[in-house]
C-alpha cells in the first residue's frame, strides 16, 4: 500500500487523498454526537442528585456541561473529512505492515 501510494505521488505531486470519515457517516455521526450531548445534558439537569441541595447546583451543573463541550468539539474536528497530500497520510490510516515485509 505504501509503495502504490508512493508511486502516485510521485506521478501526481499535488495530489490530496480524502481522510477522516465519509461525508454521510460524518453528519450522521454528528448527529448522534449531538443527540447524545442533549441527553447529557437533559440528564444532568432533570436527574436529581446529592448537590441539588447545595445553593448553586444549578451553577455546578452548567459549568460540567460547559466543560463537555470542548470534547464534543475536538470529536467534531478530528473526524471530520479533510484532504491531504498522500505523504501526510497519518499511519493509522494506512493497514499495518505485514512481518514478511518490514
Amino acid at each position: 500500500m505504501r509503495a502504490a501510494l508512493a508511486r502516485v505521488a510521485h506521478q501526481k505531486p499535488g495530489l490530496q487523498v480524502l481522510i477522516g470519515e465519509t461525508p454521510k457517516r460524518y453528519f450522521f455521526l454528528l448527529l448522534a454526537a449531538l443527540l447524545a450531548f442533549c441527553a447529557l445534558a437533559y440528564a444532568l439537569i432533570a436527574i436529581p442528585t446529592p448537590l441539588d441541595a447545595w445553593e448553586y447546583s444549578s451553577l455546578a451543573k452548567l459549568v460540567v456541561i460547559l466543560l463537555m463541550l470542548p470534547i464534543l468539539w475536538r470529536w467534531v474536528l478530528g473526524s471530520m473529512p479533510r484532504g491531504v497530500p498522500l505523504d501526510d497520510i497519518p499511519a493509522r490510516a494506512l493497514p499495518p505492515v505485514a512481518q514478511s515485509e518490514a
